[in-house]
């Protein structure tokens, strides 16, 4: 019997595989959409930023390079010597990233993990200049390859956790943080028996509270810029001792308040104040408002709204004073940056000390005219995208107002531009753009 063309064709395309193939995702779209009920190999897959590329196969990425743009996954994905680059990542449903073969990179990448997702390991990871967020029950399991991260923040909100016994190197002020700040959270992070652990220069692990922990029964080494290595050992632990904590003193763990760093490990002590319900929601075009249940006996002075782009460096917006025996608070940030924006909440006691509430994320997609990338800048170089070549007024100035740098761009969808020197590292600029009378601004981080 002779079987139709259509039906060969189905066949032969179900469980397919594509191989050398280039992506460009100008638009929304997702990977059945784009690239088939089909794994891809050797793929490159291009994503405009603001715009959003859905992961909706259950399959394999093979070598491929993924970069800019949003990433939603919402099937179970392996990823084999995947790069990443300028993305925004989300994982939640419960699905899983699984990383294989050889090492996957993360370069200049905000990767949310919610609710029961997790990313598997069996090969090396490296992270640059990037923040990863796990929460809820979310974990990260580490199984086959050493984790390099380098100036990057991973965070282990509620009672999410990290394990590894493949090794783990913390550079150029990266920073573990076990523990969202609130006493219900349980995040730990469990290095297996004798798993390789070593602290570069200014980076750390904090253990937020004393339902938090950090576990192992072998050395950390912290190595200086110059001089020799330093060991530090965790048993027995003489942190927290004496102080009634459940868990203190329990032999191979650190619980919170703590830190690990090239002073060893640390005691700190946390302040009893907290803030309940605190949650953020888009409101607005770019309007994002936070709620939060507050301390009726009013032992908190003030609450201080705060806000970041990479979990690290936190701009203050204004502060909200406490009232005796209200119980509900409410702020709203009428002009939020697009991407993915960052809040915490900052208790204040009567006596000037201070605690910080659990970090809370929204990603705002708000489609615009102009788009400029990466975020956070390197090397002082931007990308500026635009939808026609009309002629476009660029300034730059600082957060307090200072304008440091002017010009003129026409003729082009695709601009290069390089930032002055007065465009200093480590340091927040607004970038302000003019064109047919309207004004758009952008928030970015210059490392």
């Amino acid at each position: 019997m002779k079987i139709p063309v259509a039906i060969t064709l189905a066949i032969l395309m179900t469980g397919s595989t594509v191989t050398a193939a280039t992506y460009n995702i100008t638009a929304n779209n997702t990977w059945t959409g784009s690239i088939g009920s089909a794994s891809c190999w050797t793929c490159t897959i291009n994503i405009t930023p603001g715009k959003t590329f859905t992961a909706n196969y259950n399959g394999t990425c093979g070598t491929c390079t993924i970069a800019g743009g949003n990433i939603l996954i919402t099937q179970p994905l392996t990823c084999q010597t995947c790069a990443f680059s300028n993305d925004t990542i989300t994982l939640s449903g419960g699905f899983q990233l699984n990383l294989q073969s050889a090492t996957t990179t993360f370069t200049n990448t905000v990767f949310v993990i919610t609710g029961s997702s997790s990313i598997l390991s069996t090969a090396g990871i490296t992270i640059k200049n990037s923040i990863f967020t796990f929460s809820n029950t979310a974990y990260f399991n580490n199984n086959g390859g050493l984790f390099t991260a380098d100036n990057s923040t991973v965070t282990f909100n509620g009672s999410s956790n990290f394990q590894t016994n493949s090794g783990l190197d913390l550079k150029n002020n990266s920073r573990f943080t076990i523990g969202d700040g609130t006493l219900a959270s349980t995040a730990y992070m469990y290095n297996n028996s004798g798993t390789k652990m070593a602290v570069y220069d200014n980076s750390l692990i904090k253990i937020a509270n004393e339902n938090n922990s950090y576990r192992n029964n072998s050395n950390y080494v912290y190595h200086p810029a110059s001089g020799p290595n330093v060991n530090y050992n965790i048993n027995p632990n003489t942190i927290s001792c004496g102080t009634g904590h459940t868990n203190s003193c329990q032999t191979n763990y650190i619980y919170g308040c703590a830190t690990l760093n090239s002073a060893g490990p640390l005691g700190c002590t946390t302040l009893a104040l907290a803030v309940g319900g605190f949650s953020a929601r888009i409101t607005g075009a770019c309007a994002v408002t936070l709620a939060w249940e507050g301390d009726q006996e009013a032992r908190a002075a003030l609450y201080g709204i705060e806000r970041s782009a990479n979990g690290i460096d936190w701009t203050s917006l204004g502060t909200v004073t406490t009232l005796r025996y209200l119980s509900s608070y409410q702020y709203t940030d009428p002009a939020a940056p697009s991407g993915t924006v960052i809040y915490r909440i900052r208790i204040a006691d009567k006596d000037g000390k201070s605690s910080y509430s659990t970090i809370r994320t929204v990603i705002l997609t708000t489609a615009r005219e102009i788009s400029i990338y990466p975020n956070p800048v390197t090397d002082r170089n931007i990308f500026l995208r635009t939808a026609s070549t009309d002629a476009i007024v660029m300034n730059v100035y600082t957060l307090s107002g200072q304008l440091l740098f002017v010009t003129s761009l026409k003729g082009q969808t695709l601009y290069t531009v390089k930032l002055p020197p007065s465009v200093t590292p480590n340091n927040y600029i607004v970038i302000q753009t003019i064109s047919h009378e309207k004004s758009q601004a952008f928030n970015l981080m210059v490392r």
